[in-house]
């Protein structure tokens, strides 16, 4: 029975209380509206918000004496707020031609709820991103899971069969039931030995296809990039579809020739299915990161073109990768933290207040899955997006991350607050070195800033030194998705691109400390892309690992750098690139490795460019700055380029492309 309606905070409550539970601790709501002209708020579950509207009117009436039925109901309904309530949390839905009335009721809410419990959906919508960007809220939308025994739970609670044996994914915001292509393609091949029940999946895809539920979705999706929804009306040419039901037997048998039609038609229809999914999306696979971006997409009603991260122009590898979080909110000369601003979002925050005058809002995001498959056990390392929302509907994008061996780090192996500091002092004028000695070689990086703030650590003060760059956009080269390599000429002009990554790290002695092995083409490296999908330039987004070989002869780490090339060439092939491709690639992959070295030996023989005496004003001291850089010179200096052509053909996992 529900309680009393009664006033809490000046809102009158129609229902239990938001959060309230009953003796097992299960939730007595999971649903709410909220009527902020009218200070009154419903709560229920098993039921739906129109039936909270009219609980609502009922007690209204009850109420004002004489109060009309009509005019109340056409009040209420244009007042009205829809609420869902989950995991304790409150997540408001925002109408993008009624923003103003969603952020009433968030209001309202926050004089008993918590506000960093209360969540906006629309994230979906333009306007709304818009509104919530400018208040330093783009951390308030409700997000979908991120890590991965949230997303396992989503998956397990998510799937559903309704009359026949195919399983769809329930979207629980909109009754939507999306169709894989791989449960599509199950379906094909009960055909041999189940005709009846093939056909009878058939006809439950095809009722589903013709039905709007009562919120105007449509019960049938299918996982696919967002606007490329196959045309399912190729299915109604299967004679007789009637609505499938639980009395399908076969003596509803058709023709011989009746059923090869419809296997034929059915055919037809996942070829287009294919085509317009794409092969990440052929294979149910939550490994694959497009495969699980585009799940929770839909799961979630999020058009993946219009998701914070696409909307601010990052690249796919961000997609429902950045955790927004709490932080300010810049009211003319005022501003106003969040109370669970996390203490270097704060500093941070206070760092561009303090440095830049020139924008109207901030959001600060974690970058929560790293971008890279590499070890990272032990380091306490930390990257942002920054959000600067400028004049004009302009924005500027930075990436910040925090230097690698922090002082927390250096404690944590051992050495004293005092020792740890120092060394960490010392280990970020060595980057800012490395920095200074990549740029001087010509290399292709982007412009660091380096931000400094201080933390607290018990009782004591220490530095964190972040580093901070423009976000550039193009697309790490071992996250290119397989559909491009399908285009004829893309593979030659990639490959000449990989080539000069991989001198670059071959030059540089990228390595990984811990297993000595070779930092190449695993998401530092990016490829920009010219308006019809294909290569333009390369670039090395992060020097991760620079100057730790300097000894080792370039010779013997080349072939690690060929393993790598030989898998764009395997992806090509799976995509049924013809031989005289891989010949052109091959050829182009050496001339970019080539033709880079030889560049780096022109500029470092150069007396005028004076690129051998960068550090020559330093103390020669055996690891440190000079001697690493002299060393990668002499390297430099003793590679001979056309026997690292001779090496590139001569390896045996070339041998089957060069044919």
């Amino acid at each position: 029975m529900n309680p009393t309606p009664r006033e809490i905070n000046g809102i009158t409550i129609i229902g239990d209380n938001f959060l309230a539970k009953d003796h097992t601790g299960k939730p007595l709501n999971t649903l709410a509206t909220i009527f902020p002209g009218f200070h009154l708020a419903v709560t229920g579950r098993n039921e739906i918000h129109g039936m909270q509207v009219d609980r609502a009117i009922d007690y209204l009436k009850s109420i004002v004496f004489g109060a009309e039925a009509s005019p109340l109901t056409e009040n209420l309904c244009r007042d009205a707020v829809c609420v869902n309530i989950y995991r304790e949390r409150i997540i408001l839905r925002i109408e993008q031609d009624n923003i103003d009335k969603g952020l009433a009721a968030d209001l309202l809410l926050q004089r008993f709820i918590p506000k960093a419990a209360i969540q906006f959906t629309g994230h979906h919508l333009a306007e709304v991103r818009k509104a919530l960007r400018l208040r330093g809220e783009i951390w308030r939308f409700s997000p979908p899971p991120i890590m991965e025994n949230d997303f396992s739970d989503l998956l397990c609670h998510c799937r559903t069969r309704i009359k026949t044996g195919v399983r769809f994914f329930h979207n629980k915001h909109t009754g939507e039931h999306v169709l894989t292509y791989q449960e599509a393609e199950a379906v094909r091949t009960l055909f041999s030995e189940h005709t009846h029940e093939a056909l009878a999946c058939i006809q439950e895809i095809i009722h589903l296809s013709r039905l709007l539920n009562h919120q105007g979705y449509p019960e049938l999706s299918f996982l696919v990039p967002a606007g490329k929804e196959p045309d399912s009306r190729i299915l109604e040419e299967i004679a007789g579809s009637p609505e499938p039901d639980d009395n399908f037997t076969a003596q509803q048998a058709r023709p011989v020739q009746q059923i090869e039609k419809s296997r034929i038609i059915y055919e037809r229809f996942l070829r287009e299915f294919a085509e317009r999914a794409g092969p990440d999306l052929l294979i149910d696979d939550p490994g694959n990161t497009l495969w699980r971006a585009t799940v929770l997409c839909r799961l979630y009603n999020i058009d993946e073109r219009t998701t914070a991260e696409w909307a601010l122009g990052l690249g796919p590898e961000f997609y429902l990768n950045i955790r927004w979080l709490p932080g300010a909110l810049i009211a003319e000369d005022e501003i106003r933290f969040e109370p669970e601003t996390p203490d270097r979002i704060k500093r941070l925050i206070e760092y561009y207040l303090r440095t830049r005058n020139d924008f109207l809002s901030i959001n600060v995001g974690s970058i929560v899955t790293p971008l890279t498959d590499r070890n990272q056990a032990g380091e306490e390392r930390e990257v942002f997006i920054v959000n600067l929302s400028l004049p004009d509907d302009q924005k500027d994008i930075r990436h910040i991350r925090m230097s690698k061996w922090d002082v927390v780090h250096r404690i944590k192996q051992g050495l004293s607050l005092e020792q740890a500091i120092t060394d960490t002092r010392i280990y970020r004028d060595f980057i800012i070195d490395r920095l200074v000695a990549i740029r001087t070689l010509g290399l292709p990086i982007p412009e660091f800033k380096q931000i400094d703030i201080e933390d607290e650590l018990g009782a004591s003060t220490i530095p964190v030194y972040y580093f901070e760059r423009d976000y550039i956009p193009g697309i790490a080269t071992d996250k290119i998705p397989s559909l491009f390599y399908a285009r004829a000429g893309f593979l030659p002009q990639l490959a000449f691109f990989l080539g000069q990554a991989a001198a670059a790290s071959l030059v540089l002695g990228r390595t990984d400390p811990r297993s000595n092995q070779l930092y190449y083409d695993d998401g530092d490296e990016i490829i920009r892309l010219d308006a019809f999908g294909f290569p333009i330039a390369f670039m090395l987004l992060e020097t991760t690992g620079s100057f730790k070989d300097w000894t080792t002869p370039i010779e013997n780490m080349l072939p690690h750098c060929i393993e790598h090339f030989v898998r764009h060439m395997e992806k090509a092939r799976q995509q049924g690139v013809a031989q005289p491709e891989f010949s052109s690639a091959l050829q182009s992959f050496s001339d970019g490795l080539k033709n880079e070295i030889l560049r780096m030996q022109t500029l470092t023989d150069d007396p005028s460019a004076d690129v051998r005496s960068l550090f020559s004003d330093r103390s020669f001291e055996d690891g440190g700055i000079r001697c690493r850089w002299e060393g990668v010179i002499e390297r430099l200096g003793r590679t001979r380029p056309e026997q690292l052509e001779a090496l590139i053909y001569g390896s045996p996992h070339i041998r089957s492309f060069a044919e």
